[in-house]
C-alpha cells in the first residue's frame, strides 16, 4: 500500500511537471510567433505601400489564430490539423481568386518599386486594375500566421539561428525599411534559444529572472539606440567607416589595380598625385585618337567625396529613362546623338569611326568613354541615370565603340536651331525631359560649401551668363589655389572644398576639379566631377604605333563639367597647365605657353566664345531651397538606415558567438562520434557485433528506415553475441560490419549533397 501511495504521489509529480513543462513550451512559442509575426508585419508594410492597414491591427488579427494553431500544431493530430488549414486556405483562395489576383498583381508592383530602389535598373510594372486588396490580406495573413506558428511550435533551434540569421540579412541588405521590424525579428530568435533550452527546474530556478530580463531589453533596445545622438555612435568615423572601407576594399578587389591612381569621389583623405608610367588604357582607331576618356562621374557632393546619385534617389525616374533609353537617348553620348539628328534631317551624315578600347591596368567598372562616343549596345540600357560610363558587362577587358565627328557647341547649338525635321524634334523633346532630371539633381550642395563660396564670391546674383560664370570660377580657383603634385590632403570631416579655398590651398586637378563644380552650382548650373584620363594630340601622335595609343597612370585627370540646354554635358577644365583642352566641345579657347610650368601660370584665361546668338543664363535665386535639402545631420536623431547598421553591430557579437557554439558543439559531438565509431570497429567480436547491431537500430531509426526491415539474420547473430557464451568469430563480425556499410551506402546513395552534409555533420548518422 505504501508503495502504491509513493508511485501515485510520483506519477503525479511527474503530471504536474510535464503540465508545467507543456505549458512552458506553449508560452515561450506563443511569444516568440507572436514578436515575428509583429516584426514580419512592420517589414511587410513598411515595403507595401498598397496594404494601408496598420501591422499592429493585422498583428492582433493573427494573434488568437496563431494561438489557435499553436495548440494544433502541438496535438497528437498535427499532421492533420495542418491539412485542414492547408485545405481552408486554399478553398479561400478559389472562392477569392479574382481579388486576391489584383492584390497580388499590386503587392507585385510594390516588390517592383523596391527592387529598383535597391539596384538602380529600369523595371516595369505590372499592368493591373484597382481592387480590394482585403480578401489578399486575410490570406496573406493566414499564411505568416501559420508559418510563424508552425516555425517556433516545434522548438527546434535550428529555427532560432535561421530567424536571427533571416533579420540581420534583411537589415544587412537594405531590404528592411523599417529597423524596429528587424529587431523585433532579431529578438524572437534570441527569445526562443534562451527559453528553449531551460528546462522547468532550471526555469523555476534563474529561467525567469533571465527571459524576463532578455526579452525587454530586446524590445527596448530599437527605442535607446534610437534616442542616441548620431554623432556619439552613428558618425560617420564610426559606424560608417566599417561599411565604407568594406565597399572600397570589395570595388578594388573586383575592379582595380594597385596602380590606379584616382581616388573615384573620395576627397578624405587625399594622397599626392600618382605620376607612375604603367600603362592604364590603349586606344586604337584609324585616325587618332586624343582629348577626354570620361570614367568615373561624381553627382552628389556630401562634403567629403563625390558620389553616384543613390539608387533610391535614382527610382524615381524609373519611367523617364526608359522612355528616354527606348528612344535611343544617353547622355554619354548626347553630343553625338545632336550631331546625328541635325545630319539626318540636313541630309549630312556625320562621319563616324571605329575606336578599340583596351582596359590594361584602369579600372574595369567603367567603359572611359570619349564625349564624341556614339550610343551603342555597349551602354546599359536597363540603368537608370546616365552619370557614369558604367560597363554593361564586367567581363573582358576590350571592347569597340563607334564616335561621331562632333562640331563645338556653339555651332552644334546653332546647326539645331537651323535645321528642321523629325530627329532634331524628336531629339530636344528627348533633352528637354533629361535636362529636367539634370536640374533636380545636379544642384545639390552642402551648406558648409555654399557658406564657403558666398565668402569667396559673395552673394550671387539671381542671374548670370555662362560667359560671366566661368571667368569668375577660373579666376577664383587661380586666386585660392596653388598647382603642387605632391600636396596630402585630409580634411576629416569638415567640408572639402570649404577647407582646400581657405585652409589647404593647394592641390592638383582632382582639388581644382572637385572645387570648380562646387562653384559652378553655386551660380545655379548643373555640374559633375569626373575622373577619366586626357591626352592632348600632339602626345597622341607621338605615342601612336599603328593607330594604337596608350595612355598611362600620368595621363589620369580629373576635370569638371556642365550642362549646356540643348547640348549636354561640356568638359570644363580648370587645372593649370591643361587650358584648352575642353576647346573641341566648349568652343572656349584659353590655351596658355605649353612650356610654361603648370604653378607659374598667372595668365588669365581668354572669355568664352559668345559668337552664339543665344545668351545661357543661369538663376540662383531658386538654389537656397534646393541646398536646404540636404541640411546637416541632425544630431538628435537618427535614421532608419543607420539605425540598422547600429542594430547588427550589435547582435552581431551576439550572432557571431552563438554561432561558433554551435559549430563547436558539432565538432565536438563528431568527434565524439568517430571516437565511438572507431572503438566499435576495433572491440573484440563478441561486443563489436552487440554494438554495431545497436548501431545500426539507431541508424535506421534517425533516418526514419524500418528497423522491422533488418535482415533477421543479423538479428540471430546479434542475439548469439549477447545473450550465448558462444566466442564469435573474426568472420562475422566482418559480416555484420559488410552488411551495415551496404545500409548506409544505399541510404547515403538516395540524399541530396546538403542532406548528407547533415547526416554527416550535424545528426551524426555516419562517418
Amino acid at each position: 500500500m505504501i508503495k502504491r501511495e509513493k508511485r501515485d504521489e510520483l506519477h503525479i509529480e511527474q503530471s504536474k511537471s510535464a503540465c508545467c513543462q507543456s505549458f512552458w513550451d506553449f508560452s515561450r512559442a506563443l511569444l516568440c510567433s507572436v514578436m515575428f509575426t509583429l516584426g514580419f508585419n512592420i517589414l511587410l508594410f513598411s515595403i507595401f505601400n498598397s496594404l494601408s492597414v496598420s501591422a499592429f491591427t493585422v498583428t492582433a488579427f493573427e494573434a488568437p489564430i496563431i494561438c489557435v494553431l499553436i495548440l494544433l500544431f502541438r496535438g497528437k493530430r498535427g499532421t492533420v490539423a495542418v491539412s485542414l488549414y492547408c485545405a481552408a486556405v486554399f478553398l479561400f483562395s478559389i472562392l477569392f481568386f479574382g481579388s486576391i489576383r489584383s492584390g497580388l498583381d499590386a503587392l507585385t508592383n510594390d516588390c517592383i518599386a523596391l527592387l529598383i530602389k535597391l539596384t538602380g535598373k529600369i523595371h516595369l510594372d505590372v499592368q493591373s486594375e484597382p481592387a480590394d486588396t482585403l480578401p489578399f490580406l486575410i490570406l496573406l495573413c493566414s499564411i505568416i500566421s501559420a508559418a510563424s506558428a508552425k516555425l517556433f511550435s516545434a522548438g527546434r533551434r535550428i529555427a532560432a539561428y535561421a530567424v536571427i540569421l533571416f533579420g540581420t540579412v534583411l537589415s544587412a541588405s537594405g531590404i528592411a525599411q523599417s529597423p524596429v521590424g528587424a529587431v523585433l525579428i532579431i529578438a524572437s530568435g534570441i527569445t526562443h534559444l534562451a527559453a528553449g533550452s531551460l528546462s522547468v527546474p532550471h526555469f523555476q530556478k534563474k529561467g525567469a529572472k533571465l527571459t524576463c530580463a532578455v526579452v525587454p531589453l530586446l524590445l527596448a533596445s530599437a527605442v535607446f539606440l534610437g534616442s542616441l545622438p548620431m554623432r556619439s555612435f552613428c558618425s560617420d568615423s564610426r559606424l560608417n567607416a566599417l561599411s565604407s572601407s568594406l565597399g572600397i576594399w570589395l570595388h578594388r578587389a573586383v575592379y582595380d589595380e594597385t596602380t590606379n591612381s584616382m581616388p573615384e569621389g573620395r576627397l578624405s583623405p587625399l594622397r599626392a598625385r600618382n605620376t607612375s608610367e604603367t600603362p592604364a588604357i590603349a586606344v586604337t582607331s584609324e585616325t587618332i585618337q586624343s582629348g577626354y576618356f570620361r570614367g568615373m562621374v561624381g553627382e552628389v557632393y556630401t562634403g567629403t567625396s563625390w558620389e553616384s546619385l543613390p539608387n533610391k534617389e535614382l527610382a524615381k525616374y524609373n519611367d523617364l529613362f526608359y522612355w528616354l533609353h527606348s528612344d535611343g537617348f544617353f547622355a554619354q553620348a548626347q553630343l553625338s546623338s545632336a550631331a546625328a539628328a541635325v545630319g539626318a534631317d540636313g541630309g549630312n551624315a556625320c562621319a563616324k569611326s571605329k575606336v578599340d578600347i583596351e582596359l590594361i591596368s584602369a579600372c574595369r567598372r567603367y567603359l572611359y568613354l570619349p564625349y564624341n562616343a556614339a550610343a551603342g549596345k555597349l551602354l546599359d540600357e536597363d540603368r537608370i541615370g546616365d552619370s557614369a560610363c558604367i560597363r554593361k558587362n564586367n567581363t573582358g577587358r576590350d571592347f569597340s565603340i563607334e564616335c561621331s565627328s562632333v562640331p563645338s557647341a556653339p555651332q552644334l547649338r546653332r546647326m539645331l536651331k537651323d535645321t528642321n525635321g523629325d530627329s532634331v524634334e524628336k531629339y530636344l523633346s528627348d533633352e528637354r525631359a533629361y535636362a529636367q532630371f539634370v536640374y533636380e539633381t545636379s544642384l545639390l550642395l552642402t551648406p558648409e560649401a555654399t557658406a564657403a563660396m558666398a565668402e569667396i564670391f559673395g552673394e550671387a546674383p539671381p542671374a548670370l551668363a555662362l560667359s560671366d560664370i566661368l571667368p569668375l570660377v577660373l579666376s577664383a580657383l587661380k586666386e585660392n589655389i596653388t598647382y603642387d603634385e605632391t600636396v596630402k590632403t585630409d580634411c576629416g570631416t569638415n567640408d572639402f572644398a570649404a577647407y582646400v579655398l581657405q585652409v589647404g590651398k593647394r592641390g592638383y586637378s582632382v582639388h581644382y576639379a572637385a572645387c570648380a563644380a562646387v562653384m559652378l552650382r553655386y551660380f545655379g548650373v548643373p555640374s559633375r566631377y569626373v575622373e577619366g584620363y586626357y591626352i592632348n594630340a600632339e602626345t597622341a601622335a607621338a605615342r601612336s604605333v599603328s593607330g594604337r595609343v596608350v595612355l598611362t597612370e600620368a595621363d589620369a585627370h580629373a576635370w569638371a563639367e556642365y550642362y549646356l540646354d540643348g547640348i549636354g554635358w561640356i568638359p570644363f577644365e580648370t587645372t593649370p597647365g591643361f587650358e584648352g583642352s575642353d576647346s573641341a566641345f566648349s568652343g572656349n579657347d584659353r590655351r596658355t605657353d605649353d612650356s610654361s610650368d603648370p604653378s607659374d601660370n598667372t595668365e588669365a584665361p581668354n572669355e568664352p566664345d559668345s559668337s552664339d546668338d543665344r545668351e545661357d543664363t543661369y538663376r540662383n535665386d531658386n538654389l537656397p531651397d534646393i541646398r536646404l535639402a540636404r541640411p546637416q545631420k541632425n544630431l538628435n536623431k537618427i535614421n532608419s538606415t543607420k539605425l540598422a547598421k547600429a542594430l547588427i553591430l550589435a547582435f552581431l557579437p551576439i550572432l557571431l558567438l552563438l554561432t561558433a557554439a554551435l559549430i563547436v558543439f558539432l565538432a565536438v559531438r563528431r568527434i565524439r562520434f568517430r571516437r565511438a565509431f572507431k572503438k566499435m570497429l576495433n572491440a573484440e567480436p563478441n561486443e563489436a557485433i552487440a554494438l554495431m547491431f545497436g548501431y545500426l537500430n539507431m541508424f535506421m531509426a534517425a533516418c526514419g528506415l524500418d528497423i522491422s526491415k533488418i535482415d533477421s539474420r543479423y538479428s540471430e547473430l546479434n542475439a548469439e553475441a549477447v545473450f550465448s557464451n558462444h566466442k564469435m568469430t573474426a568472420e562475422q563480425k566482418e559480416d555484420m560490419q559488410t552488411y551495415i556499410e551496404s545500409e548506409v551506402d544505399k541510404y547515403r546513395s538516395s540524399r541530396s549533397f546538403f542532406g548528407r552534409l547533415r547526416d554527416r555533420y550535424i545528426a551524426c548518422v555516419y562517418i
